[in-house]
């Protein structure tokens, strides 16, 4: 994995951050991140591990067209989502609590 960080300067919104900005706040304060790790050999999936034991959190980071974060608890239950997808395939489901 090669991640490279910018000196750009980050967007300022003005106002409240957004409901899965404010989830992300919530769940990861305080916890270090222990590890990343790529999902896959050539996958544009990116595990990201904060905290250790019960606490433990996840972001799975998925480098695609419109890509997409998702939040986990310790048993990879989902927490939270910052996009939806609706999957043709009824036995896949990506959705908060699952």
């Amino acid at each position: 994995i090669r991640i490279h960080v910018t000196n750009q300067p980050s967007l300022q919104q003005e106002g409240m951050p957004s409901p899965f900005c404010s989830k992300l706040r919530k769940h990861l304060r305080g916890l270090r991140l222990e590890r990343i790790s790529q999902l896959g050999n050539y996958d544009r999936v990116v595990h990201l591990v904060f905290g250790t034991g019960e606490k433990r959190c996840s972001i799975i980071l998925e480098l695609y067209a419109r890509g997409n974060l998702i939040l986990t608890n310790s048993s990879y239950e989902i927490l939270a989502l910052l996009r939806s997808h609706d999957y043709q395939d009824a036995a896949v489901q990506v959705k908060v609590g699952q």
